[in-house]
């Protein structure tokens, strides 16, 4: 147990981050029978800030194991876009609809592996992203005609 303090101590020293994965939940096997097989996620994907500033979207998946005793990570990157980006802006609005909150419950309830931030992180990525396809189903791109829709909200607002 010492040991494993130790190391989760040298991460936080070194400023570094778990990624968390998609996949199976181990990525090491002794390979003994069904009676004494041990199964263990040694295997991380861990990278500092800088590198997140640089590849936002990193993500690790465990593959299967073919032939050893480790499964494979694989880590895939993408490069940040030097474009204008749009930020989410969530609209109180959106709760005067009924299909609103039972979206955000659903993405909000889905099952994510790793530590308490990087959980939060996928999951208000996950629900950010819902909320806006959401969005544009509903009231079409409210961006596009921004007086339109601000018409629709004031006709609601005097029910």
């Amino acid at each position: 147990m010492n040991k494993s303090l130790d190391f989760l101590s040298m991460i936080e020293d070194c400023g570094l981050t778990d990624l968390g994965y998609y996949g199976p939940r181990h990525t090491r096997s002794n390979r003994r029978g069904p009676c004494s097989i041990v199964w263990k996620r040694l295997d991380r994907g861990l990278v500092n800030d800088n590198w997140l500033t640089f590849f936002p979207g990193t993500t690790i998946t465990h593959l299967a194991s073919a032939g050893s005793d480790h499964s494979p990570l694989l880590m895939e990157m993408h490069v940040r876009q030097e474009t204008t980006r749009r930020y989410f802006k969530f609209l109180n609005y959106w709760f005067e609809n009924d299909t609103c909150m039972p979206l955000i419950l659903r993405v909000w309830s889905m099952n994510v592996n790793g530590r308490a931030m990087w959980i939060f992180h996928q999951k208000l990525k996950a629900v950010t992203k819902a909320l806006s396809l959401w969005s544009k189903e509903q009231y079409g791109d409210i961006f596009q005609n921004p007086e339109e829709f601000e018409q629709k909200v004031k006709e609601s607002e005097e029910k």
